[in-house]
This record gives C-alpha cells, sequence and structure tokens, in this order.
C-alpha cells in the first residue's frame, strides 16, 4: 500500500474504533472501495490510490493484504482470528496506535460519510452492496475475474436536455421587449445577470463532462 491507502486505511479503523464498530478484513476494504466509489460519482479524485478489481469477494486489490502484514509488523494494527458459523475464518482488525499522520480533510470527511453509513452492516451485506455497484455490474457481465474495475461507471450523467431548457428559459427573458404587453420578461442587464448565474452553477457538471469526454480520471 502506498501511503495515501495506508492513511485511509487507519483512518477508516480509528473512526470504527470510536464508534465501537466490528471491521473484518472482508469489511474495510469495502468501506475504502465505497468512499472512492463515492467520490468518483461526484468527479473527486480517488480517496485511496487503490487499483480496484474484481477478485474474491468482489472489490479488492491484494495491495491490502500486503499493507495489512506490515501494519501488524509495524504493531499499528492488530489482527483477531475468528470463525464463522459457516465455519469459514476471518480476522477482525483494531488499530493498535494512532500517528501523526492523516489523510487530506476532504478524504477524511469522505472516509467518515461511508463508516457512518455502511460501518454498522454486516461483512456480507456491504460486499452485497458492492456488488450492485456499476462498476462490479459491468465487470460481472464481462464474466471475468481479475479485470480493473471503472470507477467512471459510478460518475452520474450530465443532463443535456435540461441543461439546454435552463439556457434557452434565460435566453427566452433576454429576447422579450420590456414593452411587450405582458411585462413578464426580465429586463437586460438582470436576465444576463440570471444567465451568468446559471453558468456558474453548472461549472461542476460541464467539467465532469469534459473530463468523461477526454477520459480524465481526475
Amino acid at each position: 500500500m502506498d501511503d495515501r491507502t495506508i492513511d485511509a486505511y487507519l483512518f477508516v479503523l480509528s473512526e470504527a474504533s470510536r464508534r465501537s464498530l466490528t471491521i473484518t478484513r472482508t469489511k474495510i476494504a469495502k468501506l475504502l472501495y465505497f468512499a472512492d466509489l463515492e467520490a468518483a460519482s461526484e468527479g473527486e479524485p480517488q480517496v485511496t490510490g487503490i487499483t480496484w478489481k474484481w477478485l474474491d469477494h468482489g472489490p479488492y486489490n491484494y495491495a491490502l493484504m500486503h499493507g495489512e502484514n506490515d501494519l501488524v509488523r509495524q504493531q499499528e494494527i492488530s489482527r483477531e482470528p475468528v470463525v464463522y458459523p459457516t465455519g469459514a475464518k476471518g480476522y477482525i482488525l483494531h488499530v493498535v496506535r494512532e500517528g501523526d499522520r492523516a489523510p487530506a480533510k476532504e478524504a477524511q470527511e469522505r472516509l467518515i460519510e461511508v463508516v457512518e453509513h455502511y460501518g454498522h452492516l454486516a461483512a456480507v451485506t456491504i460486499k452485497d452492496l458492492a456488488y450492485q455497484s456499476a462498476p462490479m455490474l459491468k465487470a460481472q457481465k464481462g464474466g471475468e475475474r481479475g479485470v480493473i474495475l471503472d470507477l467512471e461507471l459510478a460518475r452520474p450523467r450530465v443532463k443535456l436536455n435540461a441543461l439546454k431548457a435552463k439556457y434557452r428559459k434565460v435566453l427566452d427573458s433576454v429576447d422579450a421587449s420590456p414593452d411587450d404587453d405582458d411585462k413578464s420578461g426580465l429586463d437586460s442587464d438582470e436576465a444576463q445577470a440570471d444567465l451568468i448565474n446559471v453558468s456558474e452553477s453548472l461549472r461542476e457538471a460541464r467539467g465532469r463532462a469534459n473530463r468523461a469526454l477526454l477520459g480524465s480520471n481526475g
């Protein structure tokens, strides 16, 4: 795991500990996945830096396993073996000590939201939810494990017809003469100001559309 992944990993464990939530190996992977997925859905950069793949139990990357082993050796986390009623074995993870490192503020907010939203759910439930995400549905349709998940599929599509209607409404008001009988049009200055406001409000949506068209990840 690189530094960004480690920071996010330890932060999730710390936040879960504060809320007395049980975190397993499967569960932390899915929490980190949802943090990246939700960031992508808003056109933001990944929180973790992980290249997500369709592996056993859904979205995963074996770098998480190697990183977990490193953190155990460094005594930053501990793992407690557990045997489930089905006979399957797993590990419950605990943060041992909190260092000075932490994700960026925006990443912290995203991770906290994910912990609060999904952290109380059972690992199997979170896994099932992950399988229903757009990147996983696309991967399953291809039918080949090991494929890299396309988080871009989580980005909302810009509704071009709705945008055109907003612009048309403002432009129509600009064309209306102040001498019209119904006096319903905006005056020119008001209409231009309204058009600028609409343009500014759609800046983020335009940016997402441009990045999607250009194939950008950011």
